[in-house]
This record gives structure tokens, sequence and C-alpha cells, in this order.
């Protein structure tokens, strides 16, 4: 009888204390949106209502760090509305295409494109055009800007932090304005 009050005594611990890291676990990453209820747009107020007060910040307090608890990043505009948020390690949720934190690096090339162009850079912070994959030595990144979507890989290729942030229009195609019929 010990050994099964003790194992049950283990258990309730190790799921009260992966309750707060688990609490996004199986969410789904929208890409272009974020989660049903971390998203783009969403306010700095209601964030903390959901997950309280960030462990970081910037001095300008655009910058959210919820990483060591749930594994996210929230950037704000001056509104302090979500412009963008970052998926890390710890963030258990994953995208419609089964990519998630992890993920190999060919699997997000199968799933989202391979890239137009690969640029080797000395330093952070790297570029974002459109599928142009920058490398640095120690880390290397894509976006799909027209998707809202940034990876971040490891030298192991291995997929370290997902972004999602508003889809930016294709600035190859040109919009005629309308005609007024005067």
């Amino acid at each position: 009888m010990k050994p099964f009050i003790f194992s049950l005594t283990l258990l309730f611990l190790a799921c009260s204390s992966a309750s707060q890291v688990n609490i996004h676990a199986g969410k789904m990453i929208v890409p272009g949106k974020g989660t049903d209820e971390l998203h783009v747009g969403t306010t700095r107020a209601e964030i903390a209502g959901l997950l309280g007060e960030p462990q970081a910040t910037d001095e300008t307090g655009i910058w959210l760090d919820y990483s060591e608890n749930f594994g996210l990043y929230f950037f704000l505009d001056d509104e302090q509305r979500v412009v963008k948020i970052r998926f890390s390690q710890g963030f258990r949720g994953r995208l419609p295409s089964r990519v998630q934190i992890g993920s190999r690096q060919q699997d997000v090339f199968n799933a989202y494109g391979t890239p137009t162009q690969r640029r080797e850079t000395p330093v952070k912070p790297m570029g974002a055009k459109d599928r142009v994959l920058y490398k640095s030595p120690d880390l290397s990144k894509i976006s799909y800007n027209r998707l809202g979507l940034s990876f971040w890989f490891s030298p192991q290729k291995r997929v370290t932090q997902i972004a999602v942030f508003m889809p930016l229009p294709d600035r190859r195609v040109r919009i005629k304005p309308a005609e007024t019929g005067e």
C-alpha cells in the first residue's frame, strides 16, 4: 500500500508542477495569427491575465519574455498590442503542417517551400526577406512573409523558434489605381 500511495503522491506533484509549463501543450499555432488565446492583436493586459507578469521585459516594455514557464516571447506595438509571437523551447504546440519546436529544417522546407536564396551573415540580427535562408555560424533563419511565419534553426538544422506575425503583402504584385470614371 505504501508504494502505491508514494506513486500517487509523485504523480500528483509531477502533474501540478508541470501544469504551468504544459498549459499550451497541443495548441495549434495558426500562421499569421498565433493560438486561439494568444494571437496577433492581443493586448498586454490580456497576456498578463492569461500568463501573469513576464519574467523579463526590455526597457521600453515592448518585448515580453515568458520563455522559462511557457516558451513564449511577445513583441508589442506602441499601443501595447501583440505584433509578433515567438514560440520557443518549452512550447509544445505545433503548426497545422505538424512542424513544431525540434522539427527538422527539411520538414519546414517541405511544408512551406525551399529557400529562393541563401545568404551568409556574420552576426545577428538577420534579415527578413521572403524565403531567404540567412545563415550565421550559430543559427539560421527563414521567413515566409505572406504566411506570417519565421523559423530559426540550430546548427543541427532543428527548429528552435517559430515566429508568427501579420502576413505581409507580396511586394512583387503591383496594384493599379482604380479608374475614377470622371
